[in-house]
């Protein structure tokens, strides 16, 4: 859930493109008085919309009415899907094994060894 408010918070801070490029006046202007009066069809659209706007994972978009038909589930209830998740498939290796075997000895590693995946 962190990572979902410090992405908004750097979204947030990094500001907005005024360049040339990212004002697109002549997209505005060639959809609204030559084309169809929209920017659907776009390519840009779709490259603007995934580079200035923050797709959270754990939190919702959704209506309260829509969030009501899905179950009312809050962003607590799935960030601890997915945390389940990752520590149920996601083992990493960063230390040799040899140093894993002295830090069970020194510290008290409660993962069973068999239970971590490769």
């Amino acid at each position: 859930m962190d990572n979902d408010s410090i992405g908004a918070a750097l979204r947030v801070v990094r500001g907005l493109d005024v360049s040339d490029a990212d004002l697109s006046v002549d997209v505005i202007r060639d959809c609204c008085l030559g084309g169809p009066g929209h920017f659907l069809a776009r390519t840009q659209t779709m490259e603007r919309m995934e580079k200035d706007f923050y797709y959270p994972r754990l939190n919702d978009r959704m209506s309260p009415m829509e969030w009501e038909e899905k179950g009312k589930r809050s962003a607590f209830d799935r960030a601890a899907d997915y945390v389940g998740r990752t520590l149920s498939s996601h083992c990493p290796s960063y230390t040799p094994e040899d140093i894993g075997q002295r830090n069970r000895v020194k510290f008290p590693v409660r993962l069973p060894r068999e239970n971590m995946r490769p």
